[in-house]
């Protein structure tokens, strides 16, 4: 591996330059001669001498590296404690220039030179409440991590642009700014850091400003958003319909009656378990939603990004997710699924065009399995595919009736559909330890009201009615896709309890479905298309009785 280090003459990026000692091909570079030149006998590394905030002294550098890589771009200034109001002009450019301007100087010569990665290190100041005295470093430093997501965004694939926002660390630079002694002794030393910033520029994905602090307590909670919500209007209450499937069973009922209702909510915990030793897993892995799966996309999120992040997915798909995506300021990113020639969707996903969309403020994949309202699914290769990124992913198995596999994604899974509890909306998720105890980051104490842990507990009590009532929707769906196809409807195929109908008059078919009291739903991507639920099998001749009457000649 070839590593450059710009700043490397003292402090973290000289300690930088010994922990890499003999695990990387070293070019460093500093403006003071003996110091660079002293580190490069201790490390075997090439030592430039150069001043990198010029474009000359950059291009010197960058031209002895050659295309590395990895940056890192340990070059900054501290400064004595002054009031902004009496900084004056001068202060305030030599600190932006030193900490924001002289950095990006050293990162674009390096990446013209074909520089694979390059890694700035920031401060936790921009993070925190302003500090009275460090104004012209902190503003500094924020126009830094400003400069950093627009290298990842000009860069991306090309090149990677991340920072590291450190503490106080124990170097000259706090010297020179008159940092007491007595505090001095209680910063880290640029040796005990040095791990944690060779760790952190080893990381993957792009444009990410990380939390050093935040990074030693909890690897994972670092690496993802901090999710604040967007100033979008509230969800608006959807229509009263059934869902599709069966209706909840006596046993369902019967618990329901027998609640206590003036009691506190007991038992998640041991329904955690028992999914968890239903699906052969360790009950870590599994996260416990009293808000259906819906809340379960949400939480992830709000989890993995931040304002300004992106989350890929097929398009169209679970129409809540461009919502939620709205309301936490996410861009989603939709791309098209494959068309068949009958305009329908093929009926597997594909990873290629998803993994094509990735970029560099992708913090997030969701899929549908099967997905609402294609019907596609996502075979397991396409899925490892895609758990490969690095990026974390979301597979929606709401309308899934097989057994969740165990991967490395995470898989939401619900109680609404066959089982008949859509008005409970229960839900959990399985996945990876380290990204489910995110999730649980964001459960409320009592995640689910006692009326959801019993009627959970009686749906699995009788695995069996479960099994039997997801071969019966198979033979249900088959029977009115078939009725349907016998009326010139191109109708989906897919597992779901839904069905995507195409035909050229189906803004009647549409209208002959809410006159039957449907719940019907309009394709808003595509006018010559329907999505229609499954119901019970009345209702289902129901639709195809009015269907008869919208399309017979």
């Amino acid at each position: 591996m070839k590593v450059a280090i710009a700043g490397a003459g003292r402090g973290i990026g000289a300690a930088c330059a010994r922990a890499l000692r003999g695990l990387a091909e070293l070019t460093i570079c500093a403006r003071t001669a003996d110091e660079i030149r002293a580190v490069a006998a201790e490390t075997g590394a090439r030592a430039i001498v150069a001043d990198v905030s010029t474009d000359a002294g950059a291009e010197e550098f960058a031209a002895a590296a050659g295309a590395v890589d990895l940056a890192l771009i340990c070059v900054g200034s501290a400064h004595r404690a002054v009031a902004l109001e009496d900084a004056g002009a001068e202060k305030m450019k030599k600190h932006f220039f030193s900490n924001a301007v002289a950095p990006a100087v050293a990162a674009g010569a390096l990446l013209r030179r074909g520089a694979k990665h390059v890694f700035f290190l920031s401060s936790l100041a921009t993070r925190r409440p302003p500090m009275p005295g460090a104004g012209p470093y902190t503003a500094a430093k924020a126009a830094l991590e400003s400069m950093v997501r627009t290298f990842a965004e000009e860069c991306w694939p090309r090149a990677r642009a991340n920072a590291l926002c450190l503490g106080p660390v124990r170097t000259q630079l706090h010297v020179d700014a008159g940092t007491p002694a007595e505090w001095l002794e209680k910063f880290p030393s640029a040796e005990e850091i040095a791990p944690l910033v060779i760790t952190a520029a080893a990381l993957p994905g792009t444009g990410r400003i990380l939390d050093a602090e935040a990074l030693q307590l909890d690897p994972a909670a670092a690496l993802a958003g901090d999710g604040r919500l967007a100033d979008v209007e509230p969800f608006r209450e959807p229509p009263l319909e059934a869902e599709p499937g069966r209706g909840p069973s006596p046993r369902v009922r019967a618990a329901l009656k027998s609640i206590p209702l003036q009691a506190y909510p007991r038992g998640a915990a041991r329904l955690a378990a028992r999914i968890a030793s239903l699906h052969g897993v360790d009950e870590s892995c599994v996260a416990l939603s009293g808000g259906g799966a819906t809340e379960l996309i949400e939480r992830a999120i709000r989890v993995f990004c931040s304002r300004g992040d992106e989350i890929v997915s097929p398009f169209p798909t679970f129409e809540v997710l461009s919502a939620l995506c709205s309301r936490e300021g996410v861009r989603h990113r939709a791309v098209p699924a494959r068309r068949r020639p009958d305009g329908l969707f093929e009926p597997a996903h594909s990873a290629a065009p998803l993994l094509s969309a990735i970029g560099p403020r992708t913090r997030l994949l969701y899929v549908a399995s099967p997905d609402n309202p294609t019907g596609a699914t996502l075979p397991a290769g396409e899925g490892s595919l895609l758990e490969r990124t690095g990026i974390p992913l979301v597979l929606d198995e709401a309308w899934s009736f097989e057994p969740p596999k165990p991967s490395g994604a995470i898989r939401i899974r619900s109680f609404s559909k066959l089982q008949g509890l859509a008005a409970m909306r229960v839900a959990y998720a399985i996945g990876p330890p380290e990204q489910i105890a995110l999730l649980r980051k964001l459960e409320l104490p009592f995640p689910l009201g006692a009326p959801q842990i019993a009627a959970a507990d009686a749906v699995l009590d009788r695995p069996e009615r479960t099994r039997r009532a997801g071969l019966l929707l198979v033979r249900e769906r088959a029977r009115i896709a078939a009725a349907l196809r016998e009326l010139g409807c191109a109708v989906s195929e897919s597992p779901a309890p839904v069905l995507l109908v195409r035909h050229p008059a189906a803004a009647r078919l549409l209208f002959a479905l809410q006159a039957a009291g449907l719940p019907v739903q309009e394709a808003h991507w595509d006018p010559s298309a329907v999505v229609v639920p499954l119901g019970r099998r009345a209702q289902n001749d129901r639709a195809v009785s009015a269907a008869r009457r919208a399309l017979s000649p």
